[in-house]
């Protein structure tokens, strides 16, 4: 909601958003070949984990939000999703009434967003679940006058089940 901000990721949408596609690209094209090897049983699923931040994040987020990052004391938070809107999403440790907005080095050493924002939580979002509604009690008890193989005749002899 920052109009500086909102000025800053509009007048560079492409300066922004040319890095995070390369990464992704490049990213991607690794990810299949490690997949790959998995499927082959030549590596581990432990391999794959440095593509969270390589590729899954990058995937979902937009320009601005690939160069930005919550820092909370001396903890580095990458933005885990980005809306059409501009909206930022963070996932940090529960508690944290602010942030500072900041710009992150990218893997070859550059830091394209140089601004620095203290952010204010207006909300806390609660960590726990909302309780499961009561199920809704059934209208007619299930019978025990039926056998097991009730229903079954209805199926014409040699059809698979499963293939629907």
């Amino acid at each position: 909601s920052n109009p500086d901000l909102v000025k800053f990721a509009a007048d560079r949408v492409a300066e922004l958003e040319t890095p995070r596609q390369q990464a992704v690209e490049k990213s991607l094209s690794r990810f299949l070949e490690q997949a790959e090897r998995i499927v082959a049983k030549q590596g581990s699923m432990g391999e794959l984990a440095p593509y969270r931040d390589q590729l899954a994040l990058p995937a979902l987020v937009h320009g601005l939000g690939y160069h930005v990052a919550a820092q909370v004391d001396q903890a580095l938070y990458p933005c885990v999703r980005e809306t059409d809107d501009g909206s930022l999403y963070f996932l940090m440790p529960p508690g944290v009434q602010q942030f500072r907005l900041v710009g992150r080095k990218l893997p070859e050493g550059t830091q394209p967003f140089t601004g620095d924002y203290e952010v204010i939580v207006a909300a806390a979002v609660s960590a726990d679940p909302e309780p499961e509604p009561e199920p809704e009690p059934e209208s007619k008890p299930p019978s025990d006058s039926g056998s097991a193989d009730e229903g079954l005749d209805a199926m014409p002899a040699g059809r698979d089940p499963t293939a629907d």
